[in-house]
């Protein structure tokens, strides 16, 4: 393949992404085209290619491309297309490799495109680490990023740090998503502790009474009868 700027890779790029796409239902040339695009990223290859080539993993790779994936998790260009691989992958070992990579510093940039990745996942190893970025975090692009990853891998845990930014936020909408967020972990927590939910389901309902809050006090009132539910 050319590096960007040469000649034209979209015939090549058709018929690789072709080829990808007829193996993936077959075990066999599955792995051989598998492990066919893991030696081609160990090549000096212009990144633009790494790219193309990781997003053909994303399609069909497995445990056995984490370790080279992971290798380009803290690479400024490629981590997003890595990371969203890995998300692909969706095994605990494609899970660690994001949490390694998070765990190890790196850019905003980097910090964000794994936090994103951890989102899309229901990795709850991942909390310890999210709520550390969290407390640490100063920019709103972050924060907001990080909200909802613990959103959706939280515990009761990320409840507090969760409402007392939906709390900074005025339990409105439209700050940084941390009402959102709230809720959204509320509603998760519902079927493990029920009791906890209406507790604070009750509380944000109050709250939304005092504002005259009519889209949080739907969203406090859905929690309740959800929670409700869960008692038949």
């Amino acid at each position: 393949m050319n590096p960007p700027g040469k000649e034209s890779n979209e015939v090549l790029d058709y018929a690789i992404s072709g080829w990808t796409s007829f193996v993936a239902n077959d075990y066999n040339k599955r792995s051989v085209a598998e492990k066919a695009f893991g030696k081609a990223l160990a090549q000096p290859l212009d990144k633009e290619v790494k790219a193309f080539i990781i997003r053909q993993l994303r399609k069909i790779g497995t445990d056995e491309s984490v370790n080279v994936l992971a290798d380009f998790l803290t690479d400024s260009y490629l981590s997003d297309d890595a990371s969203q691989a890995l998300v692909s992958i969706g095994t605990e070992k494609a899970h660690d490799a994001l949490l390694i990579a998070l765990s190890s510093g790196g850019s905003d940039e980097i910090r964000l495109n794994l936090v994103n990745a951890i989102a899309q996942t229901d990795y709850q190893k991942a909390e310890p680490a999210l709520l550390s970025l969290l407390s640490n975090s100063t920019q709103e692009k972050m924060e907001k990023v990080i909200l909802n990853a613990l959103a959706n891998v939280g515990s009761e845990d990320a409840l507090e740090p969760l409402r007392e930014a939906a709390a900074k936020a005025g339990f409105a909408y439209n700050k940084n998503s941390a009402t959102a967020s709230y809720i959204k972990l509320l509603d998760r927590l519902n079927n493990g502790n029920p009791k906890l939910v209406e507790k604070e389901a009750k509380k944000l309902l109050s709250t939304a009474s005092r504002q005259n809050d009519t889209g949080l006090r739907s969203a406090a009132m859905q929690l309740i009868l959800a929670q409700e539910s869960t008692k038949k």
